[in-house]
């Protein structure tokens, strides 16, 4: 075999005499002695089947004969080699089956589709993979996982994660579903998984209202601490049955607080207000602060993060004062 190409298709290999090869970027066909049958022209090419091969053209795909002309003009998105006679089209993202002729005997509608083989073709809509014959009619129910071509009579397909065989009725050889059918299954699954998720939500629900009747108990009264290089800060947090309001002493100043709308999980938001002068006071300004509270795990401590409208952030901690 000569050398005049460089790259060949070594999954398909000779096909009916002929091999998909490449020179200099372009695919054509070899045949067994070297020789280009169908000189490089396309942009892809795969092995011939059923005497017709898929190539690719300005980004489209058709179907050549063993003398390189086309038998089906370049106009799928993607196509398969033919098996069965029929080979798998795909138009505007839908999946339907070509003839050897070229003429569409199912039109593009499935979500996905597989060659044909004895007769039968596995394809998927929005129920599942199930079976269909050469004029598209739906012969075993779409309602499986996985589905591959019928070979020896027997399919292999997949359920909910069980594997097994089934005819071409779509019996079960051996039932791994037994007393009941696979759309029953599923639809069982799908219930057990959606009650399962609604009371993962209302424990969530649950625990998110414990740790808030926590916070809420727990917060709720008088803090000291340092806070912004002042040993002697006083916070004082209170609740309206409503939202947290807060009232922080330190530097001179009084900084009122009302609940923000945005805070952490299992934190108080609470965001400055206003602020006065009680007494003096180095601060010639003040930029009013933003606080995210969090309550220690035995309840005697706030760990805090401010970030003040200058933008500057700052960590602290303030103990309880009292019981």
């Amino acid at each position: 075999i000569s050398s005049g190409f460089d790259q060949v298709q070594s999954y398909w290999g000779f096909v009916d005499g002929l091999a998909p090869a490449a020179s200099s970027g372009k695919w054509g066909y070899l045949d067994t002695r070297g020789k280009w049958a169908i000189e490089p022209q396309f942009e892809q090419g795969y092995g011939f089947w059923d005497g017709l091969a898929p190539v690719q053209v300005g980004g489209k795909w058709g179907f050549v004969n063993r003398k390189g002309s086309f038998v089906v003009n370049p106009q799928y998105d993607v196509s398969t080699n033919f098996n069965d006679g029929h080979a798998v089209l795909v138009s505007g993202g839908k999946y339907g089956f070509i003839d050897t002729k070229g003429q569409v005997v199912v039109e593009p509608k499935f979500l996905s589709a597989s060659s044909f083989n004895e007769g039968l073709a596995p394809v998927k809509t929005d129920s599942g993979w199930g079976y269909i014959d050469p004029t598209g009619k739906i012969v075993v129910d779409p309602q499986f996982d996985i589905a591959l071509p019928f070979q020896n009579g027997l399919a292999w397909v997949r359920a909910l994660g069980k594997d097994a065989y089934i005819t071409k009725t779509g019996a079960f050889v051996v039932d791994p579903f037994p007393g009941t059918t696979v759309r029953q299954a599923k639809a069982k699954a799908r219930a057990d998984s959606a009650a399962a998720a609604a009371a993962a939500a209302a424990a969530a629900e649950q625990q998110s209202a414990s740790d808030r009747l926590r916070l809420q108990q727990g917060i709720v009264g008088n803090w000291a601490g340092t806070f912004d290089n002042d040993n002697n800060v006083r916070l004082t947090i209170s609740h309206d049955g409503a939202a947290f309001h807060g009232v922080l002493l330190h530097s001179g100043l009084r900084e009122e607080f009302s609940e923000s709308a945005s805070h952490l999980a299992g934190s108080v938001g609470l965001i400055g207000v206003s602020v006065s002068r009680v007494s003096p006071s180095a601060s010639a300004t003040y930029n009013l602060d933003n606080f995210q509270l969090a309550l220690s795990a035995d309840g005697r401590t706030i760990v805090g993060e401010n970030h003040d409208a200058g933008g500057k952030v700052d960590h602290f901690i303030l103990n309880k004062i009292g019981p």
